[in-house]
């Protein structure tokens, strides 16, 4: 039954996530969402080897991610960005603060970091250093390399960073929990040392593998395929990619979509900027199998005028976009491709052009005599960062939606003449699949000699959960479990630290709670009976079988006796960890009497009137009239007054009442009292059945205050000191 409820429970907890994820996922509609990390993998890698030889420009155009709060998507692994040799942009802080690294080194620029799940940076490094999160060197390469970072799945404490260079692939491993919490390399090795691997791109394996797919490109049409697991490097394989020979460049620019099925190619290749007729510009894409880690098929779109370009795919996976920027035929814009039907010509046939990009995309800086053409963005919260070259600039989401890119706002930051590049992170970092918040786990009955179940809120879809209850006096086999939603029953009365471990390929929580074991309380508690009291007094009801600390009242103190003196329900109750006995009554309050009516005198037009003596709760009602009703009746001028008793209180009140009568065609009354207490507050003549009508009011000094021939309007005497008046 238990088993039941909770299913229930997580499909409503299912609908709502599915209520939330599809908010998230609509698309704008002046600009789609795009993703930015895809983007960010080997086309910064390559560009590291060529800055390093100081010989080449940076090659092609990225794309940014208009996302709907991409850091909020759980884990903050991505927090901090380590720019160059010298610059790191923490996002931990807000707004984005830039500090300045304390390390002189050789700068490749590719660069990739690391944070914890909460944001605390461990490490980062570059194609040369590797360094800790005290800008202390741990780890120095033979030479330039671009690389790649990855934890290892389902560990807290091991990353691996992959390295490409000229000769060979090789990697070292971190162990994090080494060197007092600063890190140390405890491993390093080589995949490859036959072929040379150029960029680094990854992503997370379905669930058959339960880990994190590595590829490089290592010539000819070839994919080198890494998987990573928790037992460490467990299958290395080749694939083939599909596409013409002559139109691989220099730049081999693949890169992943979020959820790792599919994968792209442009090959945006700056030779263009020099001798433009001699190059096509094309991009494909590509199936990826994410059980096999090879290409399953693909599709090659080749430019009819050639271009700089690159490409990325939507969040959804259901667009592709593509920076285009040509010199020679004015091309600077975004397109959009459907790519929700994987044909050549559907896909082809659905281009868009969604922005115009010539305000923020230029290609007229210059570095020892080359252009520089690359261009990264990356979408955080509300604001656009872009690089490009000396300095990172960013423009509002407003702009963005708004179609138009014309209110820049250029931070140009000290970076001591070195080039910046955003950071290899891994794409999977930034899909929601594998960042659903993790939250704390929830204890149900704890009474002893019972079982007591445990519920944990589903987070990551790859997680493993792994309970510790520490109950001493029960097997080794009890004692534990890998169950989602265990239950437990533990052995005695007593307080037991529950620690829960929740892995995931790409993190590790930890939550602890102390929970007590307690005896099912089965005497039941009596407080008393139904009272009543006089306004003013107070009522004491008492729990007598039960210690201060295990007893609450229904006004939150929690001592042996509570006082009560407002109208209502009072509870009072025993409990402990296990269960409660509760017991309440009803507590009447007997009120003080009020003034029934107005002390004023009541004018009255009518041929009788109603005087009533109303209060709560009152029982007993003398009237000078001899009447002992509630209310009466009359029909005469004079003074009534009424003597009032309930249970608790007795009063006296009275009251004057004039009639007035007909008089001339008009009723009209002689006294009235605007004081502000609703009654007899204005001045009117009730006037039947006149043709005309004209209303003068003097003072006693035969100035006039108030005039109207309008037998509807009334004198409200505003302004008008008390006295006698004629009319």
């Amino acid at each position: 039954s238990f088993q039941k409820f909770w299913n229930i429970v997580e499909k409503l907890f299912g609908i709502f996530l599915l209520s939330e994820i599809g908010y998230a996922e609509l698309r704008l509609s002046a600009l789609p969402v795009l993703t930015f990390f895809s983007n960010i993998l080997t086309p910064l890698l390559w560009r590291g080897r060529e800055r390093s030889f100081k010989k080449a420009i940076l090659s092609g155009i990225a794309f940014f991610l208009l996302s709907l709060n991409l850091h909020a998507q759980g884990g903050k692994q991505t927090n901090h960005w380590y720019l160059n040799l010298f610059t790191m942009l923490d996002f931990k802080i807000e707004p984005p603060t830039l500090r300045t690294t304390n390390f002189n080194g050789y700068h490749t620029h590719t660069n990739a970091s690391m944070a914890d799940y909460d944001g605390n940076l461990l490490f980062y490094a570059n194609g040369r250093y590797v360094l800790n999160k005290l800008d202390q060197l741990i780890y120095i390469t033979d030479y330039n390399s671009s690389l790649l970072i990855t934890p290892q799945p389902y560990n807290d404490s091991l990353y691996y960073i992959f390295y490409n260079s000229l000769s060979y692939l090789e990697y070292i491993i971190i162990n994090m929990n080494g060197n007092n919490g600063l890190g140390e390399i405890i491993k390093r090795d080589t995949i490859n040392n036959k072929l040379p691997g150029e960029g680094l791109i990854a992503t997370v394996s379905d669930s058959s593998n339960n880990g994190i797919w590595i590829l490089s490109y290592i010539g000819g049409n070839s994919l080198l395929s890494i998987l990573l697991t928790e037992k460490g490097i467990e299958k290395i394989d080749t694939s083939v990619i599909n596409f013409p020979l002559k139109y691989i460049n220099l730049s081999k620019n693949f890169s992943f979509s979020s959820k790792g099925n599919y994968l792209t190619y442009d090959n945006m290749n700056y030779n263009y900027l020099y001798t433009p007729s001699n190059y096509s510009s094309c991009f494909a894409l590509y199936k990826f199998n994410k059980k096999t880690g090879k290409i399953d098929s693909s599709l090659f779109f080749l430019d009819s005028i050639p271009r700089i370009s690159s490409v990325i795919l939507d969040p959804n996976e259901k667009y592709l976009y593509r920076q285009n920027f040509s010199i020679e035929n004015n091309i600077n814009n975004i397109e959009s491709y459907d790519i929700s039907n994987f044909n050549y010509n559907s896909i082809l046939n659905s281009k868009k052009i969604e922005l115009n990009t010539s305000n923020i995309i230029s290609h007229g800086n210059c570095f020892y005599g080359q252009y520089t053409n690359r261009l990264d963005f990356i979408f955080v919260k509300d604001v656009v960062y872009f690089e490009n070259d000396f300095y990172i600039s960013r423009i509002s989401k407003s702009s963005l939606i708004n179609r138009k890119i014309d209110s820049i706002n250029v931070n140009y930051f000290p970076y001591k003449k070195e080039y910046i590049s955003f950071p290899n992170f891994l794409p999977s970092y930034f899909d929601s699949t594998h960042f659903q918040p993790c939250e704390d786990f929830q204890v149900f009955n704890q009474c002893n000699e019972e079982f007591t179940y445990f519920y944990a809120p589903p987070c990551d879809s790859f997680a493993r959960y792994e309970w510790q209850f520490n109950d001493p006096n029960s097997p080794d086999s009890l004692n534990f479990s890998k169950e989602r939603n265990p239950s437990h029953q533990f052995t005695e009365v007593g307080t037991y630290q529950v620690k829960l471990t929740v892995r995931t390929i790409l993190y590790t929580r930890y939550f602890t709670k102390n929970i007590t074991i307690s005896e099912r309380i089965v005497e039941p508690t009596h407080i008393g009976e139904d009272e009543q009291i006089c306004f003013g007094d107070s009522m004491q009801y008492n729990i007598t079988n039960a210690a201060p600390n295990s007893i609450l009242w229904s006004d939150t103190t929690t001592q042996n006796s509570a006082y009560f003196s407002e109208e209502g329900y009072v509870w009072g109750a025993v409990y402990n960890s296990c269960n409660e006995q509760r017991d309440s009554v009803f507590l009447t309050v007997i009120p003080e009497i009020t003034r029934p009516f107005p002390e004023d005198t009541i004018i009255c037009m009518q041929s009788e009137a109603t005087l009533n003596a109303k209060n709560p709760r009152s029982t007993s009602f003398e009237w000078n009239t001899t009447d002992n009703t509630q209310e009466i009746i009359i029909t005469e001028n004079g003074t009534y007054s009424v003597h009032i008793e309930n249970e608790c209180f007795e009063a006296d009140y009275s009251t004057n009442v004039y009639f007035e009568g007909e008089n001339g065609g008009f009723n009209n009354a002689n006294i009235f009292t605007p004081n502000g207490d609703e009654f007899n507050e204005v001045f009117k003549i009730y006037e039947s059945n006149t043709d005309e009508f004209q209303l003068e009011i003097f003072n006693r000094w035969g100035k006039r205050v108030f005039f109207t021939e309008n037998p509807k309007e009334y004198w409200n005497a505003e302004n008008t000191p008390d006295g006698v008046y004629f009319y």
